[in-house]
């Protein structure tokens, strides 16, 4: 068959075309093999204007006939009631309205018990409200459409849960739709511009509205029929068929994002050498030539705008991802899905919580112990104000979660609090520049500002913040500075802290009032006396407790009741204890010996896991609940666990078969999150004693190394990413196919006679020409290739996880010890087709990203690579030693530092480690070439931001040696070192200065007296300042002073030639008069001369000071009272105490003879 010539106007031939007779191109290509495979692909209208015709194209049915047709299904089976609910639900709301609908649908059926099961609903709502955002413009019969799918689904769970034998059956049903739903994200760019891809959502929703229509009808049957069909058919039997249908559907969405993405991709390539022709052939003047080709250039510019949209949008969407990608829902549905109706109720009606409501306090703290249900209780917070006041507030949540290393940082807390108030498909301008601005490394103030932004004062603004106390001090510190000055500043923002009592000082510190709550509180108590009724009348009705004797059920409660002391968490544990017991008598024992902690509790735990025999599996799955840096699923889980570090293939027969009854192995110690299928520890706890906790001989084999355990699991990763597996099949790289010039395809298109093809070849020779790398359309052609690769990847879980993490788990790894060192250094410098890098370029560039980013992260394996670089520069070198000083980060500085460096580096980076008082790095950089007395000129900047003191004429600005840097910052255990290395005590900087003079100058009296020991000259001067004795005399330090005159300092030296004062003049200039009494016992001169320039006598300085004391000590010691003062503005000491309007002075010394 010949391939189809389809007639376009102006110099192109349809890509078809072009494709099918370019040489060279694999058979895939060729439309004589593959026609209706390739005009499938390329025939998209919206997508490809140029390459369709009207004679393709066939007449398709009215897009959302089919969606209509089962909404009117549904319809049909309501009551007239339900048609006007149906009807009146037909608005669109925003996301918000899912959590507030979500949080009062557990309670209208007021009969229902238990555990609160609507949170499962959320994710199916949030998908199919985005959907339905979008959607109405799209369908052309009926445009309301959108919102009667929404109807439909909403109304669906509202007939449900009033019907308590379903309700929990459903929710769960619809929590594994939700799973099937495409994200909205990755459609939300492709959506407008393909068609294919509408049509297969509008299907993918179409079979949600059957369910739901299937369910409704399930609820309506008769009850005789409902017995009935339960004898024949349990419920998930009845629905797997639409179950079927949806994943049928859900997998037909994603196979048309990926052609859409490959598509868009070929669009934007095609537009891209079309503009660069028509720029080239306007260059050259032939505008005659696109004038007849108006059809072209239409097409052009519809592509312009549809590439233009798509790259908005999708800069939008990185904008967002940038800011934060943590799931903050997660959390909240975990917690509502663990309360029990009712619980937590009380908070409410408390006076503080109206309080904080009314925002009479800005700030209401929930403070309680270990497991005692912080966690339900911030969750029913948040319920309690959607339920009450809905869309009308604003409100942000975060949950810390102790399991995953993220949510523990301050930054991260933040960045969420202010992703939940943008909406992807609505974002203002002003708020889309401040997100430019942003980057991974702006700090918190930033994002606060902003945030702030995002919550105006018109409506009431809640953050809810849970688990406060998981993070480490500095990430409290931080979080609450940014939260109060985001609080106390704004109008109508309210803040809810949930936390342990340890840190109510913390908080004290930086919010002047604020409530707070106990979960200690006889309220709570009665939460957990409802907690302990329910969930043993559950266990007894569901059969996994059995009793014989009735009265039992009432002592189990009221020994849980009391061995609670009011923890949850405790209660959950000992249930499952008391279930395990087979008889009245073994139940009547457990409740004789009830574990008095929480340590306890878990220790009885870990024995009843050995006694079962599941102590080998559940030594391997906790290291890596404990290790890893994210939340593993369960299917990641399982194929972790299997792999041995050295293995070269999967080996499936290593595969648990039973994963999913990890739970019962490690006995509810670990939990499997219903809706994510994320295996975590049930409580933080858990966490903490298998690392911390000193395990008895019998359990000692379940502490877990955390060391230990993040290095093996980095080995593991490394031995996974390169199994054969991947390296045969899935890593293989397709080559690029390259398409002829444009006007050879022209060419062989048109033929070589057309005049058009003659003037493109004039204006565009050969020798301009380059043959176009077509991997775009590749892409699009190799789609079901794709497809088929995604699937195969899904067959191998283990990888999502082991592809980004795995650079995180070789922190530990070092050439003797680990075994597949050399594998992973040949990843890192010559990548891998699987493994992505944090550093973004996968190259080894040993001056690039890489160096950064391993220096930032400290990843000290990956520094001695770069380090071990012939190609590292000496300025990188350079910034990372001075780095690693600045930091007393010796790990670093013994990676990079060469002890035979000759280069004036080492006393540079001495001077700077002394300066720090870093004595680890001083002790490393003495064993070098080093010079411990060389003097260092710091950069102007060092002297301005790092010198202590600033007094001229001290200016050791000019340089200084390392010992004299030490003594003047009071780096005790530095100077000893330095001292120890001979470093020369007396040793002068430019301006005359010694460590001696350094260390008085800011007083440092045990440095003083230990370079006075190690013989530093007590009366050496600087060129043009004071000496030592009469610096710390004229600065008050009276212990200097008397260590100085011990070591025999000359008490009548002055520090300036002719001009300078005398220790005793400096004293007595300040008021000191201990000080004074020091040196006249050593024999002071009290009158010495005055000098020159505007000087003063020991006198003169007492009564210009004021010091009345001084000046009767002074005179008593046969001070001269007449003694004339400096040629230059001086005066006598009555002159001087008149002119400082010291009376009492000028009498006294009038007394004592002065002459007016």
């Amino acid at each position: 068959m010949q391939p189809r010539a389809i007639s376009v106007p102006g110099r192109l031939t349809p890509l078809r075309l072009f494709v099918s007779k370019a040489k060279g191109l694999p058979s895939a290509f060729d439309c004589s093999s593959q026609p209706d495979k390739l005009t499938d692909l390329l025939d998209e209208t919206s997508r490809y204007p140029m390459a369709a015709a009207s004679s393709l194209t066939a007449v398709q049915p009215v897009v959302g006939q089919a969606l209509r047709g089962v909404i009117d299904e549904f319809r049909g089976i309501l009551d007239e009631e339900q048609r006007r609910e149906l009807d009146a639900l037909k608005p669109v709301p925003d996301t918000d309205a899912i959590l507030v609908f979500t949080a009062k649908l557990d309670g209208i059926n007021r009969s229902r018990r238990g555990r609160s099961v609507a949170s499962r609903l959320h994710t199916i709502l949030l998908a199919v409200r985005n959907f339905c955002s979008i959607a109405d413009t799209f369908v052309s019969s009926h445009p309301e459409i959108a919102a009667l799918v929404w109807g439909s689904v909403k109304l669906t769970m509202l007939i449900m849960s009033n019907f308590t034998s379903y309700y929990e059956a459903t929710s769960n049903l619809f929590m594994r739709v939700g799973r099937l739903c495409p994200l909205f994200h990755e459609y939300l760019i492709l959506y407008r511009t393909s068609t294919r891809l509408r049509q297969s959502l509008l299907d993918f929703h179409t079979s949600i509205v059957y369910c739901c229509k299937h369910v409704v009808e399930a609820a309506k049957r008769p009850l005789s029929t409902q017995i009935f069909q339960a004898l024949w058919n349990s419920f998930e039997q009845e629905f797997m068929p639409d179950l079927d249908d949806i994943e049928r559907c859900s997998n037909k969405v994603k196979e048309e994002i990926a052609l859409a993405k490959a598509q868009a991709d070929a669009q934007e390539h095609q537009l891209q050498a079309l503009e660069r022709e028509k720029a080239f052939i306007l260059r050259r003047t032939a505008r005659g030539f696109f004038s007849r080709t108006d059809n072209t250039l239409d097409s052009m510019r519809e592509w312009r705008v549809q590439s233009d949209t798509r790259k908005i949008q999708k800069r939008r969407q990185q904008l967002l991802d940038s800011l934060s990608t943590y799931d903050h829902l997660r959390l909240l549905k975990q917690s509502r899905l663990k309360r029990y109706r009712n619980t937590s109720n009380w908070i409410a009606q408390t006076p503080e919580f109206h309080r904080w409501v009314d925002g009479a306090v800005p700030l209401l703290c929930c403070f309680g112990k270990i497991g005692s249900g912080k966690t339900i209780a911030t969750a029913s917070v948040i319920d309690h104000i959607l339920s009450t006041q809905g869309s009308d507030c604003v409100i942000s949540f975060f949950f810390v979660d102790s399991g995953n290393q993220r949510s523990l940082s301050a930054d991260t807390i933040i960045r969420s609090l202010l992703r939940q108030r943008l909406n992807p498909t609505d974002i203002p301008q002003d708020v889309m520049e401040s997100l430019e601005r942003l980057d991974p490394s702006s700090g918190v103030n930033d994002l606060v500002k902003l945030l702030r932004i995002m919550m105006p004062p018109a409506r009431v603004s809640y953050i809810v913040i849970d688990g406060l106390d998981e993070c480490e001090k500095p990430d409290r510190d931080k979080l609450l500075t940014a939260l109060s000055s985001l609080v106390l500043r704004g109008e109508n923002i309210r803040l809810f802290l949930s936390s342990r009592e340890s840190l109510r000082g913390e908080i004290e510190k930086r919010y002047p009032a604020f409530d707070s709550l106990s979960m200690s509180c006889p309220s709570a108590y009665g939460d957990i006396s409802s907690f302990i009724e329910d969930t043993v009348r559950e266990k007894i009705q569901n059969d996994e407790l059995a009793i014989g004797d009735p009265s039992l059920e009432e002592d189990i409660k009221l020994a849980l009741f009391h061995g609670a002391q009011g923890m949850f968490l405790w209660v959950t544990f000992q249930i499952d204890e008391i279930c395990a017991q087979h008889c009245d008598e073994d139940i009547r024992n457990t409740l004789k010996d009830l574990p008095k902690s929480l340590t306890e509790l878990y220790c009885r735990v870990l024995q009843r896991i050995k006694s079962r025999g599941h102590g080998k599996a559940a030594l391997k799955i906790f290291p890596w609940i404990v290790a890893s840096k994210q939340l593993l699923s369960l299917s990641q889980l399982r194929e972790a666990i299997a792999i041995e570090i050295g293995q070269q293939y999967t080996r499936p027969e290593r595969l648990y078969n039973d994963i999913k009854n990890i739970s019962s192995w490690c006995e509810n110690l670990v939990q499997v999150d219903e809706e994510y299928q994320l295996v975590q520890f049930a409580h933080s706890t858990i966490r903490k004693l298998l690392i911390e906790e000193a395990l008895d001989s019998t359990l000692a084999e379940f502490r877990v190394n955390l060391e230990e355990a993040d290095h093996d699991i980095g080995e593991i990763c490394v031995t996974y990413l390169n199994f054969n597996d991947f390296t045969t099949t899935v890593a293989r790289r397709a080559k690029p196919i390259l398409l002829p010039s444009t006007a050879q395809m022209a060419q062989s298109a048109l033929g070589y006679r057309s005049k058009s093809v003659s003037m493109l070849a004039k204006l565009h020779p050969p020798s301009a020409s380059k043959p176009v790398e077509l991997r775009p359309l590749q892409n699009l052609m190799e789609n079901n290739a794709s497809v088929k690769y995604q699937k195969l990847v899904l067959g191998y879980p283990f990888l999502e996880y082991a592809s980004t993490t795995w650079i995180l788990h070789t922190r530990n790894f070092r050439q003797e010890k680990t075994k597949t060192w050399r594998l992973w250094g040949k990843m890192v410098i010559q990548g891998h087709n699987l493994a992505t890098v944090p550093w973004g370029d996968n190259t080894f560039d040993a001056n690039g990203p890489v160096l950064e980013w391993a220096y930032d992260a400290r990843h000290y394996p990956l520094l001695r690579l770069v380090a071990s670089s012939s190609l590292l520069s000496d300025s990188r070198k350079s910034r990372i030693l001075y780095g690693a000083v600045h930091n007393n980060d010796t790990d670093v500085l013994g990676i990079f530092l060469d002890p035979h460096d000759l280069s004036t580096r080492l006393n540079h980076m001495l001077y700077k480690a002394a300066e720090r008082g870093n004595l680890e790095v001083v002790e490393m950089l003495l064993a070098t070439n080093a010079e411990v007395n060389a003097i260092v000129i710091p950069p102007i900047a060092d002297t301005e931001s790092h010198r202590v003191c600033k007094r001229e004429p001290y200016k050791w600005r000019e340089g200084e040696t390392a010992l004299q840097v030490a003594a003047r910052n009071g780096h005790l255990r530095v100077v000893e070192r330095l001292l120890a290395s001979q470093a020369d005590v007396n040793i002068r900087n430019p301006a005359g200065l010694t460590a001696l003079q350094a260390a008085v100058d800011v007083y440092h009296p045990e440095i003083v007296e230990r370079l006075l020991t190690a013989g530093a000259n007590v009366n050496e001067a600087p060129i043009n300042g004071p000496n030592a004795l009469e610096l710390a005399a004229g600065r008050g330090y009276l212990k200097v002073v008397e260590k100085l005159l011990s070591a025999k300092a000359d008490v009548n030296a002055s520090a300036f030639p002719a001009r300078g004062p005398t220790a005793l003049q400096a004293a007595a200039g300040i008021g000191h008069l201990e000080i004074v009494e020091n040196l006249l016992s050593a024999k002071a001169n009290v009158n010495a001369p005055a000098s020159p320039n505007g000087g003063k006598t020991a006198l003169q300085a007492a009564a210009w000071s004021g010091s009345l004391m001084v000046v009767e000590r002074l005179i008593a010691a046969k001070a001269d009272i007449n003694a004339p003062g400096a040629p230059e503005g001086g005066e006598t000491a009555l002159q001087a105490a008149k002119r400082r309007g010291h009376r009492e002075i000028q009498l006294r010394l009038k007394e004592a003879g002065a002459r007016g």
